[in-house]
C-alpha cells in the first residue's frame, strides 16, 4: 500500500518580521509603567539589542563541549535529561 503523502509550508517570515509579529501578542506588558518612569527620568539612555530567533527545542541524547585554555564548556540538553 502506498501512501501519498504531500507538505505544505507557510513561506517563512524574515527576522525582522517575526520580531514585529512576537510584539503584537506582548500587550502592554508594562509598557505604560516603562513609559511614566522615562518621562521622568533626568538621564534617558536607549538602545536596541536584537538576536536572531532561536526555536525552543531540547537536544536529543547528545551534546557537545569545548576545551579551551584550560575551562571546559559543555552544551547538552536540560528538557529531558533521560528522554
Amino acid at each position: 500500500m502506498k501512501i501519498n503523502a504531500q507538505w505544505k509550508v507557510p513561506p517563512q517570515i524574515s527576522n525582522a518580521e517575526l520580531f514585529a509579529e512576537l510584539k503584537k501578542g506582548a500587550g502592554d506588558d508594562g509598557q505604560s509603567e516603562i513609559a511614566a518612569a522615562l518621562a521622568n527620568a533626568e538621564v534617558k539612555l536607549e538602545q536596541t539589542y536584537k538576536v536572531a530567533y532561536v526555536a525552543h527545542a531540547r537536544w536529543s541524547r547528545g551534546g557537545g563541549a569545548e576545551w579551551t585554555d584550560g575551562k571546559l564548556t559543555v552544551w547538552t540538553g536540560t528538557q529531558r535529561p533521560l528522554a
